[in-house]
């Protein structure tokens, strides 16, 4: 199930018990502002499933007010109800915001390229935050070490000597798909001349956002239900009346994709009939639609948990069955039932994506992978570059005095406190790599008979029948299993092992266990002039679960 959920923190809640703002009153108060605010923005909307619906939260130790929305397919209608959010807490300020969906923080995974690098889903909680229209990260800090609570949270938001905003890059990156709106949110609504049951008509007229159940009801149902609307004996077909339906574009979608068998009790005009055809057979799932909500409501189906998609059905039922029975006259002010049969419906060549369409959705999907792929590019290039200074330290010319780099610079580490050069022995240099990546047992046969071969000018033919056997030996082993591999295409054998993936993995787990301490591995990059960043740099630390205490 897709839901949406949010949490409104109003000025002085995080002050506890006390505090003005969470007694009932002030509560109600902000309640009011809020319900105003999100009505006056989506008056002419239609959510996919159910509204954003707002209520008082007084059961955690902060009081506050909630949120919650299931959107089903409409991705749309999560990203209206941030930035209603975001809009109400410019109009407000004070107001504190989280949000959150099924996934998770669903904004740190829009900025996914721009967050700081230790903020894990892990350490997350109680850390993201909109305020003043504004997104804010707060960092991570030798006192949050065992967790943040939301009461320190809060206060170093609402601190303006804190510094939590989050860097501009994380903060457009997160917030790119609120550009579209106001104006998204009449794109999203889809206009469409209706001809249904007169109980239908008038139900959709006072209650517009009743289509949504309706549509979903149609979308999932099944044989048996339409065998039991064959007479449609809750919604006669006749009397009927043509209106002017406001659908969402993803309930607009669904109804029209949906084809089958039509129930006995309508009677469609002729395919060529042209608009009107449209508007009875757009009808007729309508009407069935509404014949299935009343079915569930007959079948006793409970209202069961605020965030189960049953209850929107029983509830969307009841209200149907009740405003169905009003006998009063259709609404005629061109809203979501109402009377109309000379308005045009609206064009529906948004549910067509034409080459144009596809190249420009693909181009900005390309964009966002090669913008992504940077940093990966730069780490492999570095990677490379390691290799090749290993290879070029192995291929050292060696003396009486050891291994000699061109231009290498001796390790920090390691030059410290002394003035004098650092040489290390090539046969020395040897052993200690092959000791940290095991390539005794892990090289393939072919690339050691190789190096065999350069060092000893392929005279020593002794060494290759040794090696030769050590690999006969070890293939019956499990010795390599813990080692990786080249790749998908590669292997179970020794000799499908990549040596230069091992080198390098093992080279790094080397120097992290060195703690920034000298160590071997240090030296040995060092020697091969290669400088990495003590372990840390990057990241301030992690923490553990994060609670709800300071």
């Amino acid at each position: 199930m897709d839901y949406f959920c949010c949490e409104i923190f109003i000025p002085g809640a995080a002050g506890g018990a006390g505090s003005s703002s969470s007694d009932a009153t002030g509560l109600d108060l902000w309640l009011a502002r809020l319900f105003a605010f999100v009505d006056r923005h989506t008056a002419q909307f239609v959510w996919n499933r159910e509204p954003l619906l707002l209520f008082i939260n007084t059961q955690p130790k902060v009081p506050r007010i909630s949120g919650r929305m299931i959107h089903g397919d409409a991705v749309d209608d999560e990203w209206l109800a941030v930035w209603l959010l975001r809009e109400a807490s410019r109009e407000f300020p004070g107001l504190t915001i989280s949000v959150r969906d099924s996934d998770g923080e669903f904004l740190l995974a829009e900025a996914a390229m721009h967050i700081p690098q230790w903020l894990t889903p892990e350490n997350s909680e109680n850390r993201v935050f909109m305020r003043e229209g504004r997104l804010h990260i707060i960092p991570l800090s030798p006192v949050t070490a065992g967790g943040m609570g939301l009461v320190c949270a809060l206060d170093a938001v609402a601190d303006a000597g804190t510094p939590t905003l989050a860097p501009a890059a994380a903060e457009d990156a997160a917030f790119a798909r609120l550009s579209r709106y106001p104006d998204k949110i009449r794109e999203s609504v889809h206009r469409a001349r209706c001809k249904v049951p007169v109980a239908v008509a008038r139900a959709l007229a006072a209650e517009p956002q009743l289509i949504a159940a309706a549509a979903e009801a149609f979308f999932a149902r099944d044989p048996a239900q339409m065998r039991a609307c064959e007479r449609m004996e809750q919604f006669p077909p006749e009397p009927s009346a043509t209106v002017m339906v406001r659908f969402n574009r993803v309930q607009y979608a669904k109804l029209v994709s949906q084809n089958g068998r039509t129930p006995a009790a309508f009677r469609l005009p002729p395919p060529d009939s042209g608009a009107e055809y449209r508007a009875a057979v757009l009808g007729m799932k309508v009407g069935a639609a509404a014949a299935f909500l009343r079915q569930l409501e007959r079948l006793g189906c409970s209202a069961g948990a605020p965030m189960d998609e049953g209850a929107l059905a029983a509830q969307a039922a009841h209200v149907l069955g009740r405003l169905a029975a009003d006998d009063g006259p259709l609404a005629g002010d061109g809203g979501a039932g109402s009377s109309s049969s000379s308005s045009d419906d609206d064009d529906e060549s948004w549910l067509a994506l034409d080459g144009d369409g596809l190249d420009a959705a693909m181009r900005g999907a390309e964009s966002v992978l090669q913008d992504s792929g940077e940093p990966a590019a730069r780490m492999s290039a570095g990677l490379q570059d390691m290799l090749g200074s290993f290879e070029a330290l192995l291929a050292a010319d060696a003396g009486i005095d050891g291994a000699t780099m061109a231009g290498g610079p001796a390790d920090d580490e390691c030059a410290e406190g002394s003035d004098e050069d650092v040489d290390l022995d090539a046969d020395d240099v040897l052993r200690a790599l092959m000791d940290a990546v095991g390539a005794d047992v892990l090289e393939p046969a072919a690339d050691m008979r190789r190096a065999a071969g350069e060092r000893q000018g392929g005279s020593d033919a002794g060494i290759v029948d040794v090696m030769d056997a050590m690999d006969r030996e070890l293939s019956a082993t499990r010795v390599g299993e813990s080692f990786a591999r080249g790749g998908p295409g590669a292997g179970e054998g020794l000799a499908d092992v990549d040596v230069d993936l091992n080198l390098v993995r093992n080279m790094i787990e080397s120097f992290r266990a060195q703690e920034g301490l000298p160590g071997p591995a240090g030296t040995l990059l060092g020697q091969a002039g290669i400088r990495l960043p003590p372990p840390g740099d990057d990241a301030s630390g992690s923490e553990h679960e994060d609670g709800d205490g300071a």
